[in-house]
């Protein structure tokens, strides 16, 4: 893998390999309260974080079923691309598709962003070396922190 989430699933797999009952903290994130009404934030710092996690789960939630949740609230999105309709769009289509199925042919509308094709091209390609998926995928969601 040639960007930040090979990096950041290597050392992922190596806290989990020295000691899965320790959290794994990525850094920080700063958020602003935007609208009262739906008690929604914009995300102000911390957004390439976020985003890698947020594909990654759309990866990983195959291998633990509570990635669902990070993901969705209901049956809409959780993280909502204001700026990048395009982004949205595509994020909206991975929720109604078999990522087992996912070939960057068949979601490379036009508009649509590639490093988040290859980020989640990339975990699935990394988690096919993992041995214990599940349990690893579980690690990741449970003590993973920001």
């Amino acid at each position: 893998m040639h960007f930040t989430e090979g990096l950041l699933l290597d050392d992922l797999n190596d806290s989990f390999n020295i000691d899965s009952s320790r959290e794994y903290f990525i850094g920080n994130i700063v958020t602003s309260s935007t609208d009262k009404v739906t008690d929604r934030n914009a995300l102000i710092d911390g957004q390439q974080r976020i985003t890698t996690l947020w594909l990654m789960g759309f990866a990983l939630k195959k291998h633990y079923e509570n990635w669902s949740y990070f993901l969705l609230q209901g049956s809409t999105l959780r993280l909502d691309f204001v700026a990048r309709e395009e982004d949205r769009a595509f994020l909206e289509k991975l929720t109604k598709i078999n990522i087992d199925n996912f070939l960057e042919n068949e979601v490379l509308d036009k508009g649509v962003n590639r490093m988040m094709v290859n980020t989640i091209n990339s975990v699935n390609s990394y988690f096919k070396n993992i041995e214990k998926k599940e349990i690893f995928a579980q690690y990741i969601y449970e003590k993973l922190r920001l």
